[in-house]
């Protein structure tokens, strides 16, 4: 890897958090080349800002292999959760299932079986992810580059969850999702790339940062509705059958 060039994407995506503004392009001498080097990118972002991860996002990228990026204590929200647009410029969001640790699952002690990991799981949970990019064209960027900008996350809002989830088939769960009451997405099934729980699985045996999954971390695994351009004054709430709801007001 190169270092310098980590060090120096770093510095241009940690200055964009700050001010708000947004990155055309990196130059070509700081612009990560591989998806080993856009993870160390988002280490160094986050120690730049003095961030620390309080839930995982894990997926991929149209085209690539499941990789992860951190999501920000910070920028946990409970449910019912208000959040100004203003404060995630060209603000998305999209219905996900998300998983509650209740214990560690630490790098020492891979690799875990399904089992170990159902285990380690306090409680299954709808939430909502507020998507925000630090560029100015996502779509247009590379795969180590959209990994690098912690997937385009920007927030999650949680819901409660519930802890008897063992017996649910978590691949074709029924989730309705309703817009101002007006129902915008009403199905069962049909989310991309792998199941909840697969995804869980992976990311106890593979997610390279830190010492691996903590307590009551959130895992969240990707989008079942797409995404959303929420407005000021939107009201949007997601539901999983027999998992849970989760809503948001947008000022």
């Amino acid at each position: 890897m190169d270092q310098a060039r980590i060090e120096r994407a770093a510095a241009l995506l940690a200055d964009a958090r700050r001010t708000g503004r947004k990155l055309a392009g990196f130059p070509d001498d700081a612009r990560p080349a591989t998806v080993e080097e856009a993870l160390a990118v988002q280490v160094s972002v986050a120690r730049a800002n003095r961030a620390h991860a309080g839930a995982w996002k894990i997926g991929a990228p149209p085209g690539a292999k499941t990789t992860y990026a951190p999501i920000y204590q910070t920028d946990l929200y409970a449910s019912p959760a208000t959040i100004a647009v203003a404060k995630h410029p060209g603000m998305q969001v999209e219905g996900e299932v998300a998983f509650r640790l209740r214990r560690d699952l630490r790098k020492e002690g891979r690799p875990y079986s399904a089992e170990q990991v159902a285990d380690a799981v306090h409680s299954v949970c709808a939430t909502i992810e507020i998507g925000e990019t630090r560029y100015a064209d996502f779509i247009a960027a590379s795969i180590p580059e959209k990994i690098a900008d912690n997937l385009g996350n920007g927030a999650l809002v949680c819901g409660n969850g519930n802890p008897v989830w063992r017996n649910l088939d978590l691949a074709q769960l029924h989730i309705v999702m309703t817009v101002n009451g007006k129902t915008h997405i009403d199905k069962t099934g049909g989310k991309p790339g792998d199941a909840p729980f697969t995804l869980l699985v992976w990311a106890a045996n593979h997610l390279g940062a830190g010492d691996g999954l903590q307590t009551d971390e959130i895992i969240t695994t990707g989008s079942w509705t797409g995404w959303y351009a929420a407005q000021p004054g939107d009201e949007i709430r997601v539901a999983f059958d027999a998992v849970g709801d989760v809503r948001l007001r947008c000022d």
